[in-house]
Formats: C-alpha cells, structure tokens, sequence
C-alpha cells in the first residue's frame, strides 16, 4: 500500500501518453475524458519511466506482502533489505523506487555477446542478455542484420510474423522481445574493451537487433547426423512437435516456407526420454490476410523459396499450381 503522505506529493499532471496513463491510474487520478483523449497515443521518456516505476513498486509490494512479518533471524539479513526500496511499516518508499528506475533507466536493457549461435544469407546470431525491471538477468539471442542486407519491409514482417508466434505461447514457439533498429541504446556490446567486444561495438549503430529467446539444446540436424539415423518410434514423436508447431503458424495465416532440420531446436531436456523441439528462422515465411471473422484468406504465392535440398521437386521445377 502507498502511503497517504507519498500519494499527496505525487505530481498532478495531465497524462499525455500511454505510459503516464499507466502511472496515472496508479496514483488515481485519471478521469473518463482524460482517457478517451487523443493526446494518449503519444509516447514521452519521461512517461516511459514513470510507469516502469510503477511496475518495479507494485512488483515489492506483492512480493513484501508475502514475506514473513517476524524480523529475520540473528546473522541473516532481510529479503529486503539490500534493495533501492526500503519498508517503512507498510507503506514503500515510492521516491526511493522512482530514484531506483530512473538511474537505471539510462543503463541498456540488451547486452550483447561475443559468441556466434549460427549465421545465415542475412547475419547472424549471437548470444546475450535482457535485464527486467525487477532486476533480472535472461539469456536471449540476437539476431544481427546489417541495415543494407534486408528490405525494411521485409525485416518488419519477419519481425511481426515473430511476435505473432510469441503471442500465441505455444511451447514450440520461441518468445520474441523486440526488435532494435540500428543506433538504438537499449543494446550495447559486452566486454566492449577488448578486441572482439570492441569490433562488436563498431556493427551495433549500423545493425537491426531481432532479441528473442535463446534455447541451448541443438539442432535436430547433428542430433540425427550424431546417431546416425533415429528409430521410427523416437522420429514419430519428434515429427508429430513440428507437425503441430506449423500447425500453429497455418491457423495464424503464417507459412514457415523453410522447414528444414537445421531449423529445428532442442530446447531443454523435459523428463527421461522426452525432448522439446523449437521451431526457429521465420525469415522467408509468408503472412496471409486474416478476415474479420478470424478466417485465413487464401492466396497463391509464386516465390521460389526455400533451401534446395528440402524443396518439393514441383517448386524447384516451379510446375503444378503456385505456392
């Protein structure tokens, strides 16, 4: 609960964007007109702060209104204790908390890493980091494409096919967090002062950063090369992941367009015996129209695409009907 003292010094001022909409509401000031006004599609900084401060002090607040009341034990020290947000009774600081987020704010949500995960026509993949308002670290994965190698066009259609697939949550499904445009200053390079943290630094302001998650199992690719074959009861189970994933994409009116083993992930081993697949490269898939009832749209597509040595014989020979 926030304090009556701090919630009367808190700023009265007129949301102008979404973000101070979210703040506002928080400090109960907002008003019908205000939130049907036109002025709220506008974004602002200082808005954009406000509301991640708002989201680190409802975050303590649960997490303190679960902890035990009792003082910790002699030599132990308080979940809380340590953090920018100190407790005083049962009200948080929220000055303390906007102090916090706001010198943080400065700092890049996305690091990026040294080590390459893959490679392709258009860039590469490299491993990295996400910092979350509560402070947390996620392993992702950043694709890099330099600013000349791909139509805007067609980089904002990977990236909106991407987000579609990360919105449905599907286990199959990698997550997608956002896509940075070259100069951005929500990425940086890690160990930027050494010789390959440093040649990193130099592709950043001329990159577009896909940031999405990173699993670590492998490809099915070396996994079947690596046994030489899989037996038909462990292929079947793996063939029924991908069948549903791409299952999945065709009922949001997106065709992957390059299935290939190379294109399919471990993520983490899941019990004895069982393993789940990823479905990742969404670069060349295709976005159909959705109708207002929801149905797909069906249109005939004439682009040879694909990797040759998974193409079906009629779409390299382009005869039988288009697609």
């Amino acid at each position: 609960r926030i304090s009556e003292r701090t919630r009367r010094s808190a700023p009265r001022r007129r949301p102008d964007c979404l973000h101070c909409n979210a703040a506002m509401r928080f400090f109960g000031r907002k008003s019908k007109k205000e939130v049907q006004s036109s002025s709220l599609k506008v974004t602002c900084e200082e808005a954009e702060r406000a509301a991640r401060a708002t989201a680190v002090v409802l975050q303590l607040a649960k997490e303190m209104s679960h902890s035990p009341t009792s003082s910790p034990k002699r030599g132990e020290q308080s979940k809380h204790e340590s953090s920018p947000v100190a407790a005083k009774g049962s009200a948080i600081d929220l000055n303390a908390a906007l102090q916090a987020v706001i010198e943080r704010r400065d700092e890049p949500r996305f690091t990026v890493g040294s080590s390459t995960l893959g490679s392709g026509a258009y860039g590469e993949v490299r491993d990295g980091a996400a910092r979350t308002l509560a402070g947390r670290t996620l392993d992702v994965a950043v694709k890099l494409i330099p600013e000349n190698r791909m139509r805007l066009e067609a980089l904002a259609r990977e990236a909106g096919v991407m987000e579609r697939l990360s919105q449905s949550e599907h286990p199959a499904m990698l997550r997608f967090y956002g896509w940075l445009t070259p100069g951005s200053r929500d990425v940086r390079a890690a160990a930027a002062d050494s010789e390959r943290g440093a040649e990193l630094a130099a592709k950043l302001p001329t990159s577009h950063c896909l940031v999405m998650e990173r699993v670590q199992g492998g490809e099915l690719f070396d996994y079947i090369v690596e046994r030489r074959g899989l037996p038909e009861r462990e292929a079947s189970a793996f063939f029924a992941q991908v069948g549903e994933a791409v299952g999945v994409a065709h009922r949001l009116g997106i065709a992957h367009r390059d299935l290939k083993l190379e294109n399919v992930l471990f993520a983490r081993s899941v019990g004895a015996g069982q393993r789940v697949l990823k479905l990742i490269d969404w670069g060349l898939a295709h976005q159909h129209a959705v109708g207002p009832d929801g149905r797909i749209v069906r249109e005939e597509l004439h682009s040879r695409c694909g990797s040759r040595s998974y193409m079906a014989p009629e779409v390299i020979t382009s005869s039988g009907p288009p697609g």
